[in-house]
């Protein structure tokens, strides 16, 4: 890797892609560890919601991600709606390999539910549900949108500059291209942090998420910040409990 929605009134369908290992000796090799995660959402600066996500690590080299994102706030009043975004699959040494992927809207009127399931034994991805069943191969590597979050931590390194990661989205492939930029100091969760921060972009398109990543906290998020039509989305960790190396 060296080389080379939105919550409001309606609930944000967007989010996130984010945040969320073999035996004890795959373990020891990488920097993931199991944590809980929180995040204030906002939309410029209004509160609108609350980001919790978890990673659990089994020994047999497993992973669950889960991100859960709810309204808070003025926006809990009018709007119920709950986000739930799931991955597992397994983990070896600095390789992130999604097995299946769900994203679940749960609303009043229209909630959405889609899935995606890998097949590395013939390189296939296939979304249940649709009509008719999607299916389409893929390259070794490539991730769902909860998993891409695990491939940039397992991929930071002291002398990381940029990274491309592949991600099916719905039914597409996307490339995204990460370039760090700076290292930056920030306040968080009543701590402060230093962090790398990283900018994202689709393959020939201006950078739209930002991400400030914590070494000290085996590269978990600190900060995430989505530009979106003429809004901006901003999630920034106002709790954690996390294993540190």
């Amino acid at each position: 890797m060296n080389k080379r929605r939105h919550i409001g009134v309606p609930l944000l369908l967007l989010w996130i892609s984010l945040i969320s290992v073999g035996m004890a000796s795959a373990q020891d090799s990488s920097p993931l560890q199991p944590f809980t995660a929180e995040y204030q959402l906002k939309r410029g600066n209004m509160i609108i919601g609350k980001v919790t996500t978890t990673l659990q690590l089994e020994p047999n080299g497993g992973y669950t991600y889960t991100s859960v994102t709810i309204p808070v706030g003025l926006v809990a009043a009018f709007n119920s709606d709950k986000i739930t975004e799931v991955s597992r699959g397994l983990i070896k040494g600095d390789k992130v390999i999604p097995h299946n992927y769900s994203f679940h809207h749960k609303r009043k009127k229209r909630p959405k539910l889609r899935k995606l399931q890998f097949d590395w034994t013939t390189n296939r991805v296939t979304a249940p549900g649709t009509k008719p069943q999607w299916s389409s191969t893929v390259d070794p590597g490539t991730q769902d949108k909860a998993s891409k979050i695990l491939t940039m931590m397992l991929s930071m390194q002291p002398t990381t500059t940029d990274m491309e990661i592949q991600v099916i989205d719905k039914t597409k492939l996307k490339t995204y291209q990460i370039k760090q930029v700076q290292q930056e100091q920030l306040e968080s969760a009543g701590k402060s942090f230093d962090t790398i921060k990283l900018n994202e972009s689709k393959a020939g398109q201006p950078a739209s998420n930002k991400f400030w990543l914590a070494p000290g906290l085996n590269y978990l998020p600190i900060k995430v910040e989505r530009k979106e039509k003429k809004n901006t989305f901003t999630m920034t960790l106002t709790k954690f409990n996390t294993q540190v190396r």
